[in-house]
């Protein structure tokens, strides 16, 4: 989880279109990483925010939000696995 030591920052990123292929590649990538670690209600929001990234017509402005909500569960993630791993 290294890598996700700071959240996905592009998470925060401006709604685009753009944004939107990053917020769904991020999704897939954090989806491996929560399957790996068994990490079950981060992989739950991670896969719904994907699906809703690829249903057509979908709107990053819609999806600002969610994508904030999903960076901050991966920050208290990455805190919570810090905490319980530190010696």
């Amino acid at each position: 989880m290294t890598r996700y030591a700071d959240g996905e920052p592009a998470l925060l990123d401006a709604p685009s279109a753009e944004a939107a292929a990053r917020w769904r590649s991020i999704c897939h990538s954090l989806r491996g990483a929560c399957a790996t670690l068994g990490v079950v209600a981060l992989d739950r929001q991670a896969t719904s925010f994907e699906h809703n990234l690829k249903v057509a017509g979908a709107d990053p402005v819609a999806l600002a939000d969610t994508a904030r909500r999903l960076q901050k569960r991966l920050l208290v993630f990455v805190a919570d696995l810090t905490l319980a791993l530190a010696p």
